[in-house]
């Protein structure tokens, strides 16, 4: 069982003197993101009313040439079928645009919001240790190992996104089951996406309910950041170190089991702890 105060307690520890690196690091990755995952005014600029009004003008404009003579039946049908040219482009052209937006959002978020998320797990913990560096946030796309890391990260993703379309109680799951996916990632960047999930399954196993009433621990934190002006900033690295420790608590319960072996999750052979 997760005792949750001595985990925070530790995290405390973990970033005792050092607090504004690790809100820099965590400042850092949340503005990437937000800047690359930013919406587009574009993306609510057209609605399904917007239609229908548009249709109803039309539907208005034809019905006031019933007693006109027949050739300005023959210009008004050219006229609508112009309208409806000119508005079936600008659909087509809104969709595409709306499509392509959605594409590079997607695609910013697999290859530089989630490496940069698996980078700040490596920065808290090498911040357990005292050896974290401010260029951690950035270690997977170094070494050569990025895209084994995206490739990973996006599979796991997967996963538990199709899950959830069974219903939302198995993606939610799955979720916990595949929690520690990117700590696993950040400790060993050669391990394998089955390989990963494999050791993510086996950490967790009898703990997925205490990791989802730790997250829930610090709804209070989040309200009260939300509150204040950017204050979910300041908290952000109590939360990480918490779920760093949270990390290194399973890996090593896990080990001492001989569940897993050390070198699975880049830890040396030799170490070995009981628990």
């Amino acid at each position: 069982m997760l005792n949750r105060s001595e985990l925070k307690s530790r995290a405390k520890a973990a970033f005792k003197g050092k607090y504004w690196w690790t809100f820099a690091a965590c400042l850092a990755v949340s503005a990437i993101i937000a800047i690359l995952g930013g919406g587009s005014l574009l993306s609510s600029g057209f609605t399904p009313g917007f239609t229908i009004s548009l249709n109803g003008f039309i539907d208005g404009y034809n019905s006031g040439y019933h007693d006109i003579e027949s050739e300005y039946y023959y210009i008004d049908a050219e006229l609508n079928d112009g309208i409806f040219a000119v508005l079936s482009v600008i659909i087509l052209v809104l969709i595409l645009v709306l499509g392509i937006i959605s594409v590079v959002g997607i695609a910013k978020s697999i290859f530089i919001s989630d490496p940069l998320k698996v980078g700040l797990r490596s920065y808290f913990m090498n911040n357990r240790e005292n050896k974290a560096e401010f260029k951690d946030i950035f270690s997977v796309f170094v070494g050569g190992k990025y895209l084994n890391t995206v490739g990973t990260v996006f599979t796991t993703n997967l996963f538990v996104f199709l899950w959830s379309l069974l219903f939302v109680i198995p993606g939610i799951y799955h979720k916990y089951v595949y929690w520690l996916v990117p700590y696993i990632c950040a400790g060993n960047p050669d391990v394998s996406a089955s390989e990963a999930r494999r050791l993510s399954r086996v950490m967790t196993e009898g703990y997925k309910l205490e990791i989802f009433v730790l997250e829930l621990s610090f709804i209070g934190w989040r309200l009260l950041g939300g509150a204040l002006i950017f204050g979910n900033h300041f908290i952000e690295p109590y939360i990480q170190a918490t779920y760093a420790e949270l990390y290194a608590e399973l890996r090593d319960k896990a080990v001492a089991n001989g569940k897993i072996k050390p070198e699975e999750v880049g830890l040396p052979i030799e170490n070995v702890f009981e628990y």
